[in-house]
């Protein structure tokens, strides 16, 4: 049975892949901010077995790194500390993959983004990922990094600013007005929750030499495209409340992903239309139990 390890299990993604891998029979050991990984030799027996260290974790998202600049110093200090923790005590077999941010990290310019485009971060937050990013590769540890696009699902958390979908979807369900930052008009890649835990698993059996992947769907899909979604599924419940745009946001990408397809062998396989289906289906069973 292979073992790894996932930083961050609490959170969103990592307790949906933690969950996911089991289901694909990997031992999973999880580490959180309850259970952290030790920073002296005991991470040795905490590691044992494990070939795969996947840090999910993050102290902010791009709406509290704006504000934030403690936290994100702190966030890359933390890091830092990890990766010369790793240096010390990580076997020659054991390696790190990396969850940074398709949609923050790429430069403006090109909207349809491949790995070689530049990338030098669109705001705080994109720009904290690429010094993580920068950091691992320096450490010299064998590593992957991940540009993961804009990642929904049922029960994602939400009133934090951040996730359109899980914002839209819980406000329908709680009979409040949507609100919409900006125009319909911008746009963004969206995975799926379960698309991704595919591909991240996919990337753990990848035994290939490239080491930054897009995982995205290459699709653009727009908020016009998410509310028509939902107005078919849930029409009459809903109100919309119109915002000036935020600072944060770009006005739209996509990640191109030929080479997760290539490369991995990986392709995602839900639609946009059968991952809203899913999340407000099964948000809103959560809600009645």
């Amino acid at each position: 049975m292979n073992t790894v390890a996932i930083v961050g299990s609490n959170g969103f993604i990592g307790k949906k892949l933690s969950s996911h891998l089991e289901s694909q029979h990997y031992n999973v050991k999880k580490f959180d901010s309850k259970t952290p990984i030790s920073s002296n030799k005991d991470i040795k027996s905490q590691l044992s077995g494990v070939t795969e260290l996947i840090w999910c974790a993050s102290r902010v998202n791009p709406i509290t790194a704006k504000l934030r600049k403690d936290l994100v110093d702190l966030e890359l200090k933390e890091w830092r500390f990890f990766l010369n923790t790793c240096n010390s005590y990580l076997e020659p077999n054991q390696s790190v993959i990396f969850l940074s941010s398709g949609g923050c990290v790429y430069t403006a310019g090109n909207q349809f983004f491949s790995e070689e485009d530049e990338a030098l971060g669109i705001n705080e937050y994109g720009r904290l990922k690429i010094a993580m990013e920068s950091e691992l590769a320096e450490s010299g540890l064998p590593s992957k990094i991940l540009r993961v696009a804009n990642t929904y699902g049922p029960n994602q958390p939400y009133g934090r600013g951040q996730g359109v979908i899980a914002e839209w979807v819980n406000s329908i369900i709680s009979n409040r007005e949507i609100i919409l930052y900006g125009e319909l008009d911008s746009f963004r890649d969206y995975i799926f929750i379960e698309d991704l835990c595919f591909a991240i698993q996919s990337v753990i059996e990848y035994r290939g030499t490239e080491k930054i992947l897009n995982i995205g769907t290459g699709v653009a899909t727009t908020l016009q495209d998410i509310l028509d979604i939902l107005l078919k599924l849930e029409g009459e419940k809903i109100s919309i409340r119109k915002m000036e745009a935020r600072t944060i946001d770009r006005s739209g990408y996509s990640l191109n992903i030929s080479r997760m397809k290539k490369e991995v062998g990986w392709t995602p396989k839900f639609s946009i239309q059968s991952g809203v289906f899913q999340t407000l289906n099964l948000t809103i069973g959560s809600f009645n139990n």
